[in-house]
C-alpha cells in the first residue's frame, strides 16, 4: 500500500459521503414537498380541475360533431391550434398538477433551511476530507497513514482486502520478445 493509493481511497470515501448526503437531502426535500402538497390540497384541486377540463373536452367534442352534422363544416383544420388540442395536453391530474406548480416559487423558510443544512454538510465533508488527505500526505509512510485514519474511525477492511490483491496493470500484457531485439540479417 502506498500513500497515493491511500489518498485515492480517501477521495473515493469523500465522494461516497457526498453522495450519501445528497441522497438524504433529496429525501428531506421529497418529504417536505409531500407534506406541502398535502397542506395545499394539490392532488384534490388538480383532480377537480382535470374533471372540469375533461367535461370541457367532451363539450367541445359534442359541439364539433354537431356543427359537422348541421353545417357540414370540417373541424380538423388547424387542429394543433384548436381548443380541443390545447385541452388534450392537460386532461390528466398529473398534467394539471404540473401546470399548477408553475403558479408559484416555493422559497419558504423550510426550503431555505433544508438547502442551507445540505450546503453545510457537503461543505463540512469537503473541508474535513481535505484536511485528512493533507495529514496523510504529511505522514512519513502509508502504514502510519492507515493507523491515523483507523484512529479517526474509518473501516479499513475493504482497503486491506484490496491491498492483498495483486495489482493488474498494462504491464501484465504478454510480450513477444522476438520482436523487441531484431538482429541484422535474421
Amino acid at each position: 500500500m502506498t500513500k497515493k493509493q491511500l489518498i485515492k481511497w480517501l477521495e473515493n470515501k469523500q465522494h461516497e459521503a457526498i453522495e450519501t448526503a445528497k441522497e438524504k437531502f433529496s429525501e428531506m426535500m421529497d418529504e417536505y414537498i409531500t407534506k406541502r402538497n398535502e397542506i395545499m390540497k394539490l392532488d384534490e384541486t388538480a383532480s377537480q380541475i382535470a374533471e372540469l377540463i375533461s367535461k370541457a373536452d367532451d363539450i367541445v367534442d359534442a359541439w364539433k360533431k354537431d356543427i359537422e352534422k348541421k353545417c357540414g363544416v370540417d373541424t380538423t383544420v388547424n387542429y394543433y391550434s384548436s381548443l380541443k388540442s390545447r385541452l388534450s395536453y392537460i386532461l390528466t391530474t398529473e398534467e394539471v398538477k404540473k401546470y399548477m406548480l408553475y403558479e408559484f416559487v416555493d422559497s419558504s423558510t423550510s426550503i431555505r433551511t433544508i438547502k442551507k443544512k445540505n450546503d453545510e454538510v457537503i461543505d463540512g465533508i469537503n473541508k474535513n476530507y481535505i484536511n485528512v488527505i493533507a495529514n496523510v500526505q504529511n505522514l512519513k509512510d502509508a502504514k502510519t497513514g492507515m493507523e491515523y485514519i483507523k484512529e479517526l474511525g474509518f473501516d479499513l477492511s475493504d482497503l486491506l482486502k484490496a491491498d492483498e490483491q495483486p495489482i493488474t496493470t498494462a504491464l501484465s500484457t504478454p510480450i513477444d520478445t522476438r520482436y523487441l531485439f531484431i538482429k541484422g540479417g535474421e
